[in-house]
Parts: C-alpha cells; sequence; structure tokens
C-alpha cells in the first residue's frame, strides 16, 4: 500500500533535503513527518509539500503512478468523474474538463483567500 509520508521522504532524501528543513520551510512542527506519528498526509499539507518540492499532489496523495484524478478525504477515494456529476446535479457530461479545471482552480483561490484571513487575523492578535 501507497505511503505518503515514505514518498515525500523517499524524495527529500534523493534531493537532499533534510526533512527537518522541508517542516521549517513549510510551516509544520518539527517532527510532522515522523511516518510513527502522521500515516496520511492532508490534503492542505500536502499542497504546500507539492509546492515546496515541484510536485503533483495527487502523487503526494495516491503515488507517483497514479492513473486516475481523485481526491482523498478520511481514507475515501472520490474520482473526477464523480464530482463532475455531482457539481452538474446529475446530469452526465455537463461538466467539461475545462471547466472543471477552472472550478478547481476557484475552489484553490476561495481556500487560500480564507487561509490569508485567517493568518491576517492570527498576526493581528
Amino acid at each position: 500500500m501507497f505511503n505518503s509520508i515514505h514518498y515525500v521522504r523517499d524524495i527529500c532524501q534523493q534531493r537532499k533535503i533534510p526533512i527537518s528543513q522541508l517542516e521549517k520551510d513549510c510551516g509544520f512542527s518539527n517532527g510532522y513527518l515522523n511516518p510513527k506519528k502522521v500515516t496520511k498526509i492532508p490534503y492542505d499539507r500536502a499542497k504546500v509539500i507539492a509546492e515546496y518540492l515541484g510536485i503533483s499532489v495527487d502523487s503526494i496523495l495516491n503515488g507517483p503512478d497514479a492513473k486516475t484524478a481523485s481526491t482523498e478525504t478520511d481514507g475515501r477515494r472520490i474520482k473526477k468523474e464523480d464530482i463532475m456529476f455531482a457539481l452538474s446535479r446529475g446530469r452526465e457530461d455537463v461538466i467539461t474538463d475545462e471547466m472543471f479545471e477552472e472550478i478547481q482552480n476557484f475552489a484553490d483561490y476561495v481556500i487560500q483567500r480564507e487561509e490569508n484571513k485567517k493568518k491576517e487575523k492570527m498576526d493581528s492578535l
């Protein structure tokens, strides 16, 4: 079974990046990527790590050879096609790949905006 912690640690080892440096640069606590403490990397943290390492979030969540675009939430895999079907309110072939990508980009924008709001609020305290 694929282990995202080991995958990230292997990439860091190949690139000679100390795990402690990745954790620090990504804003994680020291020892966060310890496979004894964390068994699965949550999406929000995988996104930060992916940006830092210049790899895809999907490769962190599903492995470097992931064949389908999916999101992992609480151990469940949700396929891109299922998300597209839900977004179209049950009508098939309404959401195109281009539309889906735009929806993902908008969702990323909203998530980032909310994270920035939280950070600004914390900084003002």
